[in-house]
């Protein structure tokens, strides 16, 4: 799997060296984002470390008939440190935007280190962006015995094997003491339940009958003194 990645000439990854009077120059809407870095100082650098299986710069070319009097760059581009590959365009009458100055997409996936270099003073050199092709894949290690062969296979059965017998050992493990600990819930949930049963009916109250009587009950009236009579003489 593989990803791709635009770096404009602004970006950190890019490393200008420091005498080459870099200038920051640029067009909106014609240049990736707008921007380029330019040099005509024969000798000046741009590094770019990078991990991928491809790179390809794109730059920006003067007019033939430019008032400042601007030549046609030469460049060479060296990926660590092998042979060069070198770029010599021809100037037109109008400025050329976005032009493919290098590329190479047959890189093997891990770090390279791509140098591009001014050969030509007073060429003026424009930098654009870079575009490159990321690797996600790792490089593989195999283990091998001193003759060469690859030895590795017993004793990864080996570790395997015993990896194994201890992880089933830990699952089983597990579960008995899962169960144990449900048991012991259950049990203490049961007694809980016993005693508050318990407790409730040494509680209870008895229920004492209440009697109502329906029959009238006659009343005798108050006594009262008889009268007292005096006799009159």
């Amino acid at each position: 799997m593989s990803l791709s990645l635009t770096l404009d000439d602004r970006d950190p990854q890019l490393q200008y060296s420091s005498d080459g009077k870099w200038l920051l120059t640029g067009k909106p809407i014609v240049e990736y984002n707008g921007t380029t870095s330019g040099t005509n100082v024969q000798g000046a650098t741009v590094t770019l470390p990078f991990n991928g299986t491809g790179v390809t710069v794109f730059g920006s070319l003067a007019a033939s008939n430019n008032v400042l009097g601007l030549t046609a760059p030469q460049t060479s581009y060296c990926i660590d440190g092998g042979n060069p590959t070198y770029f010599a365009p021809t100037l037109e009458n109008k400025a050329q935007r976005q032009i493919l100055f290098f590329q190479n997409t047959t890189l093997s996936p891990e770090n390279h280190t791509l140098v591009i270099t001014n050969m030509k003073q007073g060429g003026y050199f424009y930098l654009d962006r870079v575009d490159l092709i990321l690797s996600t894949e790792m490089p593989m290690k195999i283990d091998s015995d001193e003759d060469g062969s690859d030895g590795s296979q017993g004793d990864h059965d080996k570790k395997h094997g015993s990896s194994s017998s201890t992880d089933t050992s830990a699952i089983v493990g597990g579960v008995i003491g899962s169960l144990a600990l449900i048991g012991l819930v259950i049990t203490a949930l049961v007694i809980l339940k016993y005693y508050r049963k318990k407790q409730s009916k040494d509680r209870q109250i008895p229920d004492i009958p209440i009697y109502y009587s329906t029959r009238s009950v006659s009343v005798p009236p108050p006594s009262v003194p008889p009268p007292s009579y005096r006799s009159r003489h």
